[in-house]
This record gives C-alpha cells, sequence and structure tokens, in this order.
C-alpha cells in the first residue's frame, strides 16, 4: 500500500533529476574527452561559435527530451494508479460472500 503512496512522487523525482543531470556540463567538462560530447556541451560549443541556428535546434532536441521523458513517468503513473485500483477493487469483490 505504501508504495502506491509513494510512487508518484518518486517518478517525478526521477524524472526532474534526469533532466538536470541530462543538462548538467560540469561532469563532462570535469571527465570528459574531445572524442565524447555530449548535447549540453555541443550546445555550449555551437552557442560560443555564434552558430544560434543550430544551438536553437540542439535546444530543440533537448526540450523534447525533456518532455517526453516527463510524459512517460506520467503515463507510468496513470497506468500504475489504474492498476492498483483495479487490484483493490478486484480483491474486494471477492471478500464479500452473497447471502444465501
Amino acid at each position: 500500500m505504501e508504495w502506491c503512496a509513494i510512487r508518484a512522487p518518486i517518478l517525478h523525482a526521477f524524472s526532474i533529476s534526469f533532466i538536470l543531470s541530462m543538462g548538467d556540463l560540469t561532469v563532462i567538462a570535469l571527465f570528459g574527452s574531445q572524442d565524447f560530447n555530449t548535447l549540453p556541451l555541443y550546445l555550449y560549443q555551437l552557442m560560443g561559435s555564434y552558430q544560434l541556428e543550430s544551438a536553437a535546434v540542439v535546444s530543440l532536441v533537448l526540450f523534447v527530451l525533456s518532455i517526453g521523458i516527463f510524459s512517460l513517468t506520467d503515463t507510468l503513473n496513470r497506468t500504475s494508479k489504474k492498476d492498483s485500483l483495479t487490484k483493490n477493487h478486484s480483491q474486494e469483490g471477492s471478500r464479500h460472500v452473497a447471502p444465501k
């Protein structure tokens, strides 16, 4: 029963932390190499070289990924709520015995 109550906040926390880590430039700046680029680093490089049209496309890709992750977690949350409600309803129905 507790999992049903904390599932939505955990999914939202996961999606927010995923999006923040997806946009984090610090990790790749510290541990990256010349051969490995992430979207945030690539976006930063494009903006630094004044290629604003290309930077806009990369930022749109990051935005679409972020919206996709939020939509996925919301869909998973709604599906799990429906499953838990159906499961609880079927368990309650099996407990009642019809009088003779």
